[in-house]
């Protein structure tokens, strides 16, 4: 049987450190906030995106 281990990297800000998976392109600010906020999933107007850029 397959064991599904995933690894970690541990980053630190001034709040404290916490895991962040090897794979992620983000780092431990954008962790927290993903764990924090509520994400819809919904996507933004190609509209909008465009005026942004």
């Amino acid at each position: 049987m397959k064991e599904n281990m995933q690894k970690f990297r541990v980053e630190s800000d001034s709040v404290g450190s916490e895991n962040v998976p090897v794979e992620a392109y983000f780092g431990v600010q954008s962790l927290r906030a993903s764990e924090n906020f509520n994400i819809t999933g919904r996507r933004m107007h190609k509209d909008l995106i465009i005026s942004l850029a």
